[in-house]
């Protein structure tokens, strides 16, 4: 580990329980050391972009360089950084019109056959730059003829605790997303075939009845968090917002394992909503806010978020924010989960007992974790820190 640039230093020894296709183990965890950099403040401004704003939809091109949807600018732009300074290159405008239209996007990933942009209802393929963009509709596809009202909800509406889509399948060129339909409350678990241009729906491999159980719907006023996609090699890993709990599958076999871990620092699932009951539509102000107000209260509640790959093939790594309910206003804690390469938890760490300036937008780059303040001090400059995790 480089201590050099480094001033928080945790050494964490752990004992937790393994819970694991049902059979339950006792471990002693190992030493997790985290090591925290001073605050670095980049010029931002250049970007058109806000420091105080969300982190532009990004996909990596390799390790070390990621392709950025600007969404003021409209264009895609490159990130990269010149040792521990974040530089933003503008890049191409997409095109509201011809054969290169676009019709907005929602994320993106970098695959082998190309870029692949979507938004709730297209697919659109990219594949060289100057030709025309391959356009995918679910509407048109026969998975989807007898309904209209699907759309793609890649890999979880918590955008909040995950920015990066994490659902391509490099080895077979599939992308995994769900789809679901707003009317029915149905939700399907989708393969997008890049070779074939073809969705086909796969096993729903997600725990159905604990999707339902946290979806919030008051009248016309609905919130959900759809689970997350994370695919590494010949592994497709489901986790969810509201639970601990996640389902590993072997894409070779389908075959499933479903994991979830004790701890001793946040609870294991979000509470469920008390549901409440009103006549009216939420036409009257007053009750909407009411609603909304309940609404953002129940999602203050702990939440999971995706996992990502730690530097150098250590394992995996999943964040977790703490709970901020009732008279309790403080911001929340930050926790990290840390797992190794069998899917076994090892350790779990409180990030903001050594540094509470960090938010929940993080990833991994080079043989650090990059985090960016939730502080942002002047929208013309970002400021972030770098994490390093060892065991």
């Amino acid at each position: 580990m480089k201590n050099k640039w480094f001033r928080n230093s945790l050494l964490l020894i752990l004992a937790a329980h393994l819970i694991s296709c049902s059979e339950e183990k006792r471990f002693s965890g190992q030493e997790i050391f985290v090591d925290i950099s001073p605050k670095i403040t980049v010029y931002f401004a250049d970007t058109d972009l806000s420091s105080q704003y969300p982190f532009p939809h990004s996909s990596f091109l390799d390790s070390s360089l990621m392709i950025s949807y600007n969404m003021l600018r409209n264009s895609l732009d490159t990130i990269y950084f010149e040792g521990d300074t974040l530089k933003v290159k503008e890049g191409f405008y997409l095109e509201k019109d011809g054969p290169r239209r676009t019709e907005g996007i929602n994320n993106l990933v970098y695959t082998s056959l190309g870029l692949v942009l979507f938004n709730a209802k297209n697919v659109m393929i990219d594949k060289d730059g100057p030709s025309y963009i391959e356009n995918f509709r679910l509407i048109e596809s026969d998975l989807f003829r007898d309904n209209v009202f699907y759309s793609i909800a890649s890999g979880g509406v918590s955008y909040y605790l995950d920015w990066f889509y994490k659902g391509y399948d490099q080895n077979r060129e599939n992308l995994f997303f769900f789809a679901r339909d707003f009317k029915s409350k149905d939700f399907k678990l989708i393969k997008f075939d890049l070779e074939g241009k073809s969705f086909k729906e796969m096993p729903m491999w997600a725990n159905f009845e604990l999707i339902n159980n946290y979806e919030v719907e008051i009248q016309n006023v609905s919130k959900n968090h759809m689970p997350f996609i994370f695919i590494q090699g010949d592994i497709l890993v489901l986790s969810y917002n509201y639970s601990n709990e996640f389902v590993i599958v072997d894409l070779n076999t389908e075959s499933e394992r479903n994991k979830k871990f004790a701890s001793e620092l946040f609870p294991l699932r979000k509470r469920t909503f008390q549901k409440i009951d009103l006549d009216t539509e939420l036409i009257d102000p007053e009750d909407f806010k009411r609603v909304m107000d309940l609404i953002d209260e129940w999602d203050k509640d702990v939440a999971f978020g995706n996992f990502e790959k730690l530097p150098n093939g250590k394992g995996f790594c999943r964040l977790v924010r703490g709970a901020t309910l009732g008279e309790d206003k403080t911001d929340p804690q930050l926790f990290l989960e840390v797992f190794n390469n069998e899917w076994d938890k090892i350790g779990e760490v409180s990030l903001s007992e050594l540094e509470p300036n960090l938010s929940t937008l993080f990833f991994a780059i080079g043989d650090r974790l990059f985090f960016k303040a939730k502080e942002q001090d002047n929208e013309n400059y970002m400021d972030y820190y770098f994490v390093e995790v060892d065991f």
